[in-house]
């Protein structure tokens, strides 16, 4: 009897010992998902690109890589993962790093369960990803899907649906449809103006800068001018005149300037842009970079041509270290020092510089993108004296293909 007592007192002290390791696991469990909670908050705090306009894109690009670490060590909280990938994947595009964005955000959405306002969001983004990167023919029907779900769920005046009407009139205008960008922009605004609200509300602000941008791509110029103006000047009120949104705004005025022939405006804009932007942003800020891009051109229009491609070659230079020598905006860079190269009757060094775009293009996309909207410019002037050969280029695995009126061959 006694050995049978003590067995059951043995068994009692162990089941006790394991009750206290059971609970100092829940508990150090407990104390990881805190740390867990603390650490998403905090990065989505930090990463939000509304919290990042003046921060260095280096620093920035370093914190987002260790986001996506982290973000890899959460797959036991797919919506955990799902929201920090969907912030990582705003802030790349943010900084312009878009096959980052793009990859971050394909991999929120798969862990998305259902619809939700935060699914809606990196949808959105990742639409507006295909738009920078040229994928005109993703972009346009994924936008058009939304604003047409939402605005069945939500209703037309909903902000969530202004907001998916200003972003589908930006990718119109960007592919050349901008009658169609002017109304649906148009359409947004009046919804805004109707509801009363204050002049220098950001959303009102956000649809006026498109609005203007759209003016100015259907030679609009008058009323580009006014209206990007406004929107500067409210800006620089509500925001402060060095912050980063009221300093990228005024680049919209600044080439009304420029279009309208108000050189030496546009040039003395420009320049006060371009300083504020680097002390803002930093010299090798993608916005900065493209606030020079625009200075370029007012010297170019200026019929400075040498210095103009002094210009441009710096910005060449920071583009490629930056950004790297694929990506859009250095492709683009590249296609303004080919069209000075012309103007000064260089076009063997023009058509050299030219084929590097495409030979640049050809390497990113190797042969899957054949079935993709590739950006081209003025054909006429390429080696290639024919369609058949751009045809070649841009389809590599086409039989044919056709260049569309907006610049965009399609396979």
């Amino acid at each position: 009897m006694a050995h049978v007592a003590v067995e059951k007192k043995q068994k009692a002290n162990q089941a006790e010992q394991n009750a206290v390791e059971e609970r100092k696991t829940a508990e150090d469990n407990l104390a990881k998902t805190q740390i867990v909670n603390q650490f998403v908050q905090s990065l989505f705090f930090s990463l939000d690109p509304q919290n990042t306009s003046g921060m260095d894109t280096e620093l920035l690009k370093t914190m987002l890589d260790q986001g996506v670490k982290r973000a890899n060590e959460l797959s036991s909280e797919p919506q955990m993962e799902a929201n920090i990938r969907s912030y990582l994947g705003k802030t790349y595009r943010s900084i312009r790093a878009y096959d980052q964005a793009q990859e971050q955000l394909e991999k929120a959405i798969k862990l998305f369960e259902g619809e939700s306002e935060t699914k809606s969001e990196a949808q959105t983004e990742l639409a507006l990803v295909h738009e920078a990167l040229g994928n005109y023919l993703q972009a346009e029907p994924m936008l058009a899907v939304l604003l047409e779900r939402k605005t069945k769920e939500l209703g037309e005046s909903h902000d969530e649906v202004i907001d998916a009407k200003i972003d589908l009139s930006t990718v119109y205008r960007r592919i050349g449809k901008v009658e169609k960008a002017e109304d649906l922009c148009v359409s947004a605004l009046t919804l805004i103006r109707d509801q009363n609200r204050s002049s220098e509300d950001s959303r009102m602000l956000k649809c006026m800068n498109e609005l203007a941008k759209i003016f100015l791509a259907r030679d609009k110029i008058a009323q580009a001018e006014s209206m990007s103006r406004n929107v500067f000047e409210r800006s620089r009120l509500s925001l402060g005149e060095k912050s980063s949104v009221s300093l990228i705004r005024g680049q919209v005025l600044v080439e009304a300037l420029r279009k309208g022939g108000k050189l030496d405006d546009a040039y003395e804009l420009s320049m006060n842009l371009v300083s504020a932007m680097g002390e803002v942003l930093g010299q090798t800020h993608p916005d900065t970079l493209g606030a020079m891009d625009a200075l370029a051109e007012i010297v170019v229009s200026r019929e400075e041509l040498d210095r103009g491609l002094d210009l441009y070659e710096q910005i060449l230079d920071s583009k490629e270290r930056k950004l790297g020598e694929q990506h859009p905006e250095t492709l683009s860079t590249l296609k303004a020092i080919a069209r000075i190269l012309r103007i000064q009757e260089k076009p063997e060094e023009a058509e050299e510089i030219q084929f590097s775009v495409y030979t640049r293009l050809k390497k990113k996309h190797g042969l899957e993108h054949s079935s993709r909207g590739v950006e081209v410019h003025e054909p006429r002037r390429f080696p290639y004296r024919d369609i058949s050969g751009w045809v070649r280029l841009a389809c590599p695995n086409a039989s044919s293909g056709r260049l569309r009126r907006d610049h965009q061959f399609e396979c």
